[in-house]
């Protein structure tokens, strides 16, 4: 009776799995009904410039918010009553506009000029023209705002908040980057349809235009994709990427690709684990390799994450000294716990840090408790800039960003 169940069990299983796999196949032939694949074949790296990093050689040091984050100031995100953001998940910038996703709370994006004041909420929630429903990746340029959803779908606005295009692509991404003659980059996890088993897609129309880096190892679809990340100062119509579990930070253009930054591990993520969930899920911590986050560049530092044996730490090349520094967490010695992380973005040589106002709101909770004038006075004397943040928060208060510099 037992073998019999086992027997069931089993056959049910592999029908399953075979069905996924065969379901898959045929979702991506449908997305790709309407695609031109271009012959172009693979971009050669370049590698001769690279700068490598060896994360057994970094001491690990807490990063002193005060001696770390320098030139600091605060813009609160300011929106109508009836316009509540959960959080900022991505920012792009130019000189004169923020935007920002909130995919926590209310899965939307909006623009805000460069003072913070609300401009719209972009596009509205649904399926047709000019709606979209839970975006995951967004990009600024001079002209347009691009939305992409989990729905594998790119929508376009004007900067008016007027609808231009709306598009399917044949694949998932979590990141996207427009160059300049308007053909669009995506970071790619797909694996179950060979053609798109590349970590880089150029689309330009109807017509991929370019895949770039082969994608190794079935587990990869089960992930996130890795961020393009971007700093128009200083990179121009490229930008900046790592393959998952990867090693080498890339600097890409539309037809070129540069190894900028490779980190030495003897125990790298092979392509065994790779093609083995439950090894991967277990063993990956214990190996070396880039962490998904954004690489952020400004004129004077890299900023990279590492996850090296177990141990996730933040890493900056100064590129004018070529020192390296490594930090394994923050200590907030200025705002009460409101920074919680290293920056999300970086535009010229400002980097961009979504403070949490829920844990700082929290502290001005406690603080308002205090009956000890002489104790309360020496708080604001200590900490005079999040006191000055305490009369902006709410309990229903937006985002706020702290703008600095980093040393």
């Amino acid at each position: 009776m037992n073998k019999s169940y086992l027997i069931i069990l089993l056959t049910i299983l592999f029908t399953g799995c075979y069905s996924g796999v065969k379901d898959s196949e045929r979702l991506n032939s449908e997305r790709m009904k309407d695609f031109e694949l271009s012959t172009k074949g693979q971009i050669v790296v370049d590698n001769n410039a690279e700068i490598k990093i060896d994360p057994s050689q970094l001491d690990l040091n807490k990063a002193k918010t005060s001696k770390t984050f320098r030139k600091r100031r605060y813009l609160e995100l300011k929106t109508p009553n009836d316009v509540l953001i959960g959080g900022v998940s991505k920012i792009k910038t130019n000189d004169d506009l923020i935007l920002i996703l909130d995919e926590r709370i209310s899965k939307a994006a909006y623009l805000f000029n460069s003072l913070g004041e609300y401009l719209f909420t972009v596009g509205s929630k649904g399926g047709g023209p000019g709606e979209h429903d839970d975006p995951i990746a967004i990009e600024l340029t001079d002209s347009r705002i691009i939305l992409v959803d989990r729905q594998f779908t790119v929508h376009e606005y004007s900067l008016q908040n007027q609808f231009i295009s709306k598009q399917d692509i044949p694949f998932f991404s979590h990141s996207v980057f427009a160059f300049s003659n308007n053909s669009l980059a995506f970071s790619n996890n797909t694996t179950g349809y060979e053609d798109l088993s590349y970590q880089i897609i150029l689309i330009d129309g109807q017509e991929i235009s370019l895949r770039a880096l082969k994608n190794k190892g079935g587990a990869i679809s089960r992930y996130t994709s890795q961020q393009l990340s971007n700093n128009q100062e200083i990179h121009g119509d490229s930008f900046l990427f790592t393959e998952p579990w990867g090693t080498n930070i890339y600097q890409m253009s539309s037809s070129t690709i540069q190894s900028r930054y490779n980190i030495i591990s003897d125990n790298p993520i092979d392509e065994s684990l790779l093609n083995d969930d439950n090894r991967l899920a277990i063993e990956q911590y214990s190996r070396t390799f880039l962490y998904n986050w954004p690489i952020l560049e400004s004129e004077t530092l890299t900023m990279m994450r590492v996850l090296h044996r177990n141990k996730l730490m933040t890493v900056f090349h100064n590129k004018q000294t070529n020192e390296i520094k490594a930090y394994n967490g923050i200590s907030d010695d200025i705002l009460y716990g409101g920074i919680m992380d290293f920056p999300v973005y970086v535009n010229k040589n400002d980097y961009y840090i979504p403070l949490n106002v829920e844990q700082m709101y929290a502290a001005k909770q406690e603080i308002a408790a205090i009956k000890d004038e002489k104790l309360l006075s020496e708080l604001k004397e200590a900490r005079p800039e999040v006191f000055s943040l305490f009369d902006k928060i709410t309990e229903f208060s937006n985002p706020i960003l702290m703008i600095c510099e980093i040393y």
